[in-house]
């Protein structure tokens, strides 16, 4: 993603902060960087921040001007609780539109955030979306090989039963990717994984297939991470609700949030 292209959208968001009295010292694109690097790295709160950014600070001063080193968590804080959030929404989404293909799918999923109610008003909606473009010729490439060549692949199987349901899991990974023309637009891209699902439930049986494209070459890593993989339900809200607090906010305005589009993708 290009990183001046984003630095570019953040200089028409307004400035919060009264600039007439000449004790600015932070860009606000350096802060709101800053920022959305922590959250993306799992950050949690303002202090996360300024510890992000000086125990990093080597590689923000690569893109950011950082004319007074990085900002402190207070600044953070106040800097986050001023800004428009909708214009912050519409600089990140543009940005990130920028990148996708001109026509795509986004998985889209509610929730409500429990503690955000209370007597004057009912408690607040969040929409998340997942940006789902698909790579048909990777895809179907993958595909090919390992319906042809599955038997010589290295393959680990685990079986789980409870509840009336067994499954099981036949997890692939293949190392030797010169065959691949697409390998060189995968940076460190190593290896790539098939999980064959078979589920039987009530006496009946069904099957499915998921591709992976990994920086994993270790089959048991390969699926131990296959298994902590969770989907938009699990995985974004846990995130929502874990590192942004969300059913435990009751802030009737927040920025936080705002990045969580960018976190889980």
């Amino acid at each position: 993603m290009n990183i001046e292209e984003l630095k570019e959208g953040i200089r028409n968001i307004s400035e919060p902060r009264r600039t007439g009295y000449g004790n600015i010292r932070h860009k606000l694109e350096d802060i709101i960087i800053i920022g959305l690097c922590t959250v993306i790295c799992r950050g949690e709160d303002f202090a996360d921040m300024e510890a992000f950014g000086k125990s990093r600070q080597e590689y923000p001063a690569k893109f950011l001007e950082l004319l007074n080193g990085i900002p402190d968590s207070d600044t953070f804080r106040r800097v986050f609780e001023r800004l428009n959030p909708s214009e912050l929404s519409s600089c990140l989404i543009n940005w990130i539109s920028d990148e996708r293909t001109k026509r795509g799918t986004a998985a889209i999923d509610g929730k409500t955030i429990c503690g955000s109610g209370n007597d004057k008003h009912k408690a607040y909606h969040v929409i998340s979306a997942f940006a789902a473009e698909n790579q048909p010729a990777l895809y179907k490439d993958t595909e090919d090989y390992f319906n042809e060549f599955s038997g010589d692949i290295p393959m680990k199987t685990t079986l789980d039963k409870g509840h009336g349901r067994i499954e099981k899991r036949e997890y692939r990974l293949l190392t030797e990717l010169a065959w691949l023309e697409q390998k060189d637009e995968w940076k460190g891209l190593k290896g790539l994984g098939c999980v064959k699902s078979t589920v039987t439930e009530k006496g009946e049986s069904r099957e499915f297939t998921r591709y992976f494209i990994t920086l994993l070459t270790d089959i048991d890593e390969f699926a131990d991470s296959v298994r902590k993989h969770w989907a938009i339900e699990n995985n974004l809200h846990w995130c929502l609700d874990v590192i942004f607090k969300e059913d435990a906010s009751r802030a009737k305005k927040t920025i936080l949030p705002l990045f969580s589009i960018l976190c889980v993708k």
